[in-house]
């Protein structure tokens, strides 16, 4: 396993377009969300964000793997789409020791605890929006 200091440096760009790509997409997934609202439609770019999102979680960590000099495998991608917050970690398990991998995983459960409460955010706001409606 490489260092950090050792990492395959056109990789380690790549995956720091894809995390810029991804954070894109969440953000115009919020401003498609919020300016369409309720609609019916909006389900469809609710899809495309998903898959979107996975789609540069998988490139994320395809890259990530490269960089590092380790293999990401077909049942990598398997994992990762079919149960993501089992996936990730999965992989981070295989490719991060140490403090590394405590700082990494503790990193990526606090995202997913933000993503939570901003999806519990957004369900009180709708909720609150239709009562006083």
């Amino acid at each position: 396993m490489l260092q950090e200091n050792q990492l395959d440096p056109i990789n380690l760009k790549r995956r720091q377009i894809t995390m810029f790509a991804l954070v894109a997409t969440n953000v115009a997934d919020g401003v498609f969300s919020a300016l369409i609202g309720n609609i019916g439609s909006y389900a469809y770019i609710g899809i495309i964000s998903l898959v979107a999102s996975v789609a540069c979680i998988v490139l994320w960590c395809r890259f990530d793997a490269a960089a590092r000099g380790s293999k990401f495998t077909g049942s990598d991608v398997v994992w990762i789409i079919v149960l993501g917050i089992v996936g990730v970690p999965r992989y981070f398990l295989r490719t991060r020791r140490g403090w590394q991998l405590v700082f990494t995983l503790c990193g990526l459960y606090l995202y997913v605890i933000l993503f939570v409460a901003s999806i519990a955010g957004n369900s009180i706001a709708n909720a609150l929006i239709t009562t006083f409606n």
